[in-house]
């Protein structure tokens, strides 16, 4: 899995937060440098918070 790459935010990012980045990252072909073709043209996530 992608990892190291940090958030453009100022706060700390929840595990479940970082992870998701990380897959966005990896679908859209940026966990590779950028030279990879994205494996995917869109995500969406989908939560209830509560």
């Amino acid at each position: 899995m992608f990892e190291n790459q940090n958030l453009p935010i100022k706060a700390t990012p929840y595990k479940h937060q970082q992870e998701a980045y990380e897959f966005t990252c990896q679908l859209f072909g940026v966990s590779e440098g950028g030279d990879t073709p994205p494996i995917s043209k869109g995500v969406a996530y989908l939560m209830e918070m509560g």
